[in-house]
């Protein structure tokens, strides 16, 4: 939200992908902790065609721990306002919210279904920056207790939808991971960039999500058009498209990720992490996700009706 604006940002993106006919920009989005946005940024953002989503880790209690440990992260009185000022407007936005303790998935997720929230993405934390410093990442039994309380959500999710049919929730790493496993994916899914605005205004790309590297498009350090095709992989993907999208897909992914050994969700992974922390034998976060994964492939096994209730869905209303 800083200067230059985000709204500058959205014009060159759609400038920009204009020149590719291979491409169509289905969306723009921002993630914000919600400090900023009163009302006149909101009609600004809007005018803009720019989408925003809110970070809420849940309940205040574990919101404010996380998230006030610096000036301007934003507290969850200010996150939680900004999202009712979107509700308003017809806007029941998406949420990210950050996981940093196996105890906290199942408060945060009652406080989501609490208050009305349709869609969230519950990130366990990836052991790097601020999570760098929260724990002994290396403790196995830690991401195994996290996939166990995953389930639990999960459940309770599915609890709801059941009395909910027509406005389920959908918590987005697990509605992912169960649609994988009953191959409900909904088509073909569009590649998409995740680019970042740091304090000093510069620009950074961030190809295929939250993946490690990192390209900062400012400064001149992307010299010409030619480069910034590169960086972005427009010119793959371009001429990948006409093939088929969701092999060009794969075949990109590949190209700028890497995946753990024997993988058992590979695309899954990729879109969400990005690529393995290479520290790490085994990344946590991905012993997490494979955990959860046997442990959702049983209960779909065991109870399929149920467990099919937390995957996407057209239904809409509430049986109360």
């Amino acid at each position: 939200m800083v200067a230059p604006p985000v709204e500058l940002f959205a014009a060159i993106a759609r400038n920009t992908l204009a020149r590719f006919p291979g491409t169509k920009l289905t969306d723009v989005a921002i993630q914000s902790n919600g400090l900023t946005l009163d009302e006149s940024r909101l009609d600004s953002l809007a005018n803009a065609g720019v989408r925003v989503n809110i970070s809420i880790d849940g309940p205040a209690a574990i919101h404010d721990r996380q998230r006030l440990t610096a000036r301007g992260r934003g507290s969850h009185r200010d996150a939680v306002r900004a999202h009712h000022r979107l509700r308003a407007r017809g806007e029941n936005t998406a949420v990210i919210a950050v996981v940093t303790d196996p105890q906290d998935v199942v408060p945060a997720l009652q406080f989501f279904l609490e208050e009305g929230f349709r869609e969230a993405r519950m990130n366990p934390m990836r052991p790097e920056g601020r999570a760098a410093t929260i724990r002994n990442w290396d403790d196995s039994t830690f991401m195994r207790n996290m996939a166990l309380e995953y389930l639990r959500a999960a459940k309770i999710i599915a609890a709801h939808n059941e009395r909910c049919p027509r406005v389920p929730f959908v918590e987005d790493n697990l509605a992912g991971l169960m649609e994988s496993l009953i191959d409900e994916s909904r088509g073909p899914k569009g590649f998409h960039w995740t680019f970042l605005i740091d304090d000093h205004g510069d620009l950074w790309a961030h190809p295929g999500s939250y993946g490690v590297e990192a390209l900062r498009l400012t400064r001149d350090e992307v010299p010409n058009a030619d480069a910034l095709r590169r960086a972005l992989a427009l010119d793959t993907f371009e001429n990948l498209a006409g093939a088929g999208l969701v092999p060009g897909l794969q075949e990109l992914r590949s190209r700028l990720f890497s995946v753990c050994a024997e993988c058992p969700s590979p695309d899954f992974c990729i879109s969400y992490y990005g690529r393995k922390e290479s520290a790490h034998t085994t990344s946590p976060i991905c012993l997490w996700r494979n955990e959860l994964r046997s442990h959702l492939e049983g209960w779909l096994h065991d109870t399929p009706e149920e467990a099919r209730r937390i995957a996407r869905s057209d239904r809409g209303g509430c049986l109360m």
